[in-house]
């Protein structure tokens, strides 16, 4: 997936503020996002796991070595770069609703005008 990003744990970052951010990296938050973005919203997604996301559904055929890991990562949805961006290893430590900001690891503040943890 192209458009996954790995924000550097050592460069502190200065994001935009999304229309939506989603914590969570899984299934159910890139779908979200990706339907978001298609109606037009800027959409963040926020994943905790170090590798783009992947359809968890299909773990069991990847263990038993049916499939590679290429063949279960969710699809990237063409023309939505500008509208979703997808961070993976970027753990959310602390969300401020009065702020309305969410803060990671690494330090870095996200502000959003919606939160959306699925």
């Amino acid at each position: 997936m192209t458009v996954a990003l790995q924000a550097s744990l050592d460069a502190k970052i200065d994001p935009p503020r999304a229309d939506v951010l989603i914590v969570g990296g899984g299934p159910v938050g890139i779908r979200l996002g990706q339907q978001l973005a298609q109606q037009g919203q800027s959409v963040v997604v926020l994943g905790d796991e170090n590798h783009d996301p992947y359809n968890r559904v299909r773990l069991t055929p990847l263990l038993s070595g049916d499939v590679q890991f290429g063949e279960i990562e969710l699809p990237y949805t063409p023309g939505l770069k500008d509208r979703l961006n997808v961070h993976v290893g970027a753990r959310v430590v602390r969300i401020n609703r009065q702020a309305r900001s969410v803060t990671t690891a690494d330090g870095v503040i996200w502000p959003f005008e919606t939160l959306v943890r699925p």
